[in-house]
Parts: structure tokens; sequence; C-alpha cells
């Protein structure tokens, strides 16, 4: 117990201003600095994927955004075929696919056609003549068509996938 009546008392002492004569009281002792916060590092938050506004060769705009997919060198095998049987050459391309996944089959379709009919449009609307086209590939099921104006000739391909569905285009020229 003594100890500890010592330990409160020097702590008392030490406190407390000298007041005797000749001495200055004693300065209060700076507030003790603190370490910086540790800055945690921000969490990362999982990058939104991406989405295209629109189609930069056609120049016109998605109702609703497609992910942009990668071309590893088969969509344009595939597409080059396809221009080839209408007189056409295949240069740059464009490939977008829109997901339905975790939507029963009616709303995927429903969402599929509504995704078509917007994009349609909206070609129709930048001043480009739609025409669907005859090919050995669509006659697969898969749609094909042509979108011209006097200054762009594009080959647009649709093809419906497991809960996705996907655009492929070109803008082709003369062969």
């Amino acid at each position: 117990m003594r100890v500890w009546i010592a330990a409160v008392l020097l702590t008392a002492l030490a406190a407390t201003p000298a007041l005797a004569q000749g001495t200055k009281p004693a300065q209060p002792a700076p507030p003790p600095q603190q370490k910086p916060a540790q800055q945690k590092p921000a969490e990362q938050k999982p990058a939104a994927p991406v989405t295209m506004a629109g189609s930069p060769i056609a120049g016109v705009a998605f109702a609703e955004k497609p992910f942009p997919l990668r071309d590893d060198g088969t969509y344009a095998a595939f597409m080059a075929p396809v221009a080839s049987e209408l007189g056409r050459t295949c240069g740059r391309l464009e490939s977008y696919g829109w997901e339905f996944t975790g939507l029963d089959e009616a709303a995927a379709q429903a969402r599929a056609d509504r995704i078509f009919q917007t994009t349609m449009g909206a070609f129709k609307a930048g001043g480009y003549a739609i025409t669907e086209v005859t090919t050995k590939v669509a006659e697969q099921g898969l749609a094909a068509y042509t979108a011209d104006t006097d200054k762009k000739k594009i080959l647009l391909f649709w093809a419906p996938v497991t809960d996705a569905v996907m655009l492929l285009l070109c803008e082709t020229g003369a062969k």
C-alpha cells in the first residue's frame, strides 16, 4: 500500500508547479505527439464491367449498353466468308454481347427482341438502310444484315447464344 501511495504522491508532485523562490513555475508538458493515423489501404471495389455506349464504326448509340467482346481472330474469321458471299470484304470489326443471366426463357427472349429492335432502330435513325441478307451462315438460324449509307457499308450479324445475344459488325468494302 505504501508503494501505491508513494507513486500517487510522486505523480502529484510532478504535476504541481514549483513555487519555491527563484524558480519558475513548471511549464506544462507539450501534449504527447500522436502517431499519424495508419492509413488503411483503400478497399478495392471490383471494377464495374466495361460497357459501350455505341458503335464507333457505325456512329450509333445503343439503348442498352453491351459488353465489348475481345476478338482473338475467331469473329473476323467467321465474318470474312459471310462478307465474301455478299461480294464484300470486312475491314474493322466490332463485337458486342448482352447478357441475360437470371432470366427465365420468356424474359430473356423479350429482352433479346428489345435489344435487337432498339439497336436496329438506332441504325435506321442514323440514316442506314437495313437489308436482311441470306447467306449460308444465315440459313443456320442466324441473322445477317447490311446497313448502308452513302459513306459507310456495314455488315451486321446477330447470334443468339445461351443467356446472351451477340452482335458482330464490320465495316465493309467492295470485294
